[in-house]
């Protein structure tokens, strides 16, 4: 239980958006053929490149100082 929570408290520092989008990828294409799992991968991945979020993950690590998620 205690590595649960080291492991949960470590997601829910990440990017918001980001950690939806894998949430979602795995969700939806669990079922999936791989092809179409793989598509819906690549669909989510591009949605999140074009947030504030991924800007402020590479502003961030580029200025070597924590990032401040806004969830956009």
């Amino acid at each position: 239980m205690a590595r649960a929570e080291t492991l949960a408290r470590s997601i829910a520092q990440q990017a918001p958006l980001a950690v939806a989008g894998c949430l979602r990828s795995v969700d939806g294409g669990y079922d999936l053929p791989i092809e179409a799992a793989l598509e819906l991968e690549a669909s989510l991945f591009g949605l999140t490149c074009a947030t504030e979020d991924k800007a402020e993950g590479t502003n961030a690590f580029l200025e070597k100082r924590a990032p401040a998620w806004k969830g956009r």
